[in-house]
């Protein structure tokens, strides 16, 4: 693998494992942030050390300027060979308490901005016959989690705006997805709660943001797939 790889949501986490495995890869990075301008900067770090090159780039992506201005700097560096969206928000918004706001927050930074995204990045994608990869969740894709009403209609939508616009960039551009488990639980989670979960998942353990990365770098790599959703959750989305 080659080219420039442009990860959005790379700070840390899952997206940062992301961005690494494609360095590993072989790819240059554009990594992007939001607020997490420390986080990206190690990011850089991280792949330079893997003998890439890499660049920062900071944008709020519910805004289009912003995307905008993100394409124009991976233009400037080659253009992007592959594009990841890992950038999200988590937050619970139950109906019963969450305002229009909240919906709206919510919504924006887990749709909007992953269409945004692949509208912008789509004439760069065709021109080099690359690959468009959203991150997911189960939570929405696969299954109904209680009190995270926007979110999980964020992940619906972006799981069916995928193979929109498999159909759509098809044949220039492959667009496939990832819906990651429980890879890297909420903070807030208590220990029992975190066994009780794992307990329910069928391979018996955790994911972790490697097990995304790879699965992510194989859709990336995979020349006659386009349109799926992968699910990475140890079979959880089963039980």
């Amino acid at each position: 693998m080659s080219g420039l790889a442009v990860v959005t949501g790379a700070g840390a986490r899952v997206g940062r494992a992301i961005a690494l495995e494609l360095a590993a890869a072989g790819h240059d990075l554009l990594v992007h942030v939001h607020t997490n301008v420390a986080g990206g900067a190690e990011t850089v770090r991280l792949a330079e050390g893997l003998g890439r090159r890499a660049a920062m780039h900071v944008a709020n992506l519910a805004v289009e300027a912003e995307v905008d201005a993100l394409f124009a700097h991976a233009e400037a560096l080659g253009g992007a060979h592959v594009v990841v969206h890992a950038a999200s928000v988590f937050e619970r918004t139950p109906l019963s308490s969450a305002t229009g706001r909240d919906f709206a927050r919510v919504l924006d930074a887990d749709l909007l901005a992953p269409l945004l995204v692949a509208r912008a990045a789509a004439p760069q994608l065709a021109r080099a016959h690359g690959a468009l990869v959203n991150v997911l969740d189960i939570g929405g894709a696969k299954l109904a989690w209680r009190g995270y009403v926007a979110y999980c209609a964020a992940r619906a939508g972006l799981a069916a705006a995928t193979e929109v616009l498999a159909l759509e960039l098809a044949p220039d551009v492959r667009v496939n997805a990832v819906a990651p488990g429980l890879v890297l639980p909420d903070a807030r989670m208590s220990a029992e709660e975190r066994t009780r979960r794992e307990a329910r998942i069928p391979l018996g353990r955790a994911g972790t943001p490697e097990d995304v990365a790879r699965a992510v770098r194989f859709l990336a790599e995979a020349p006659y797939v386009t349109g799926q959703i992968l699910s990475v959750d140890g079979g959880r989305s089963l039980a």
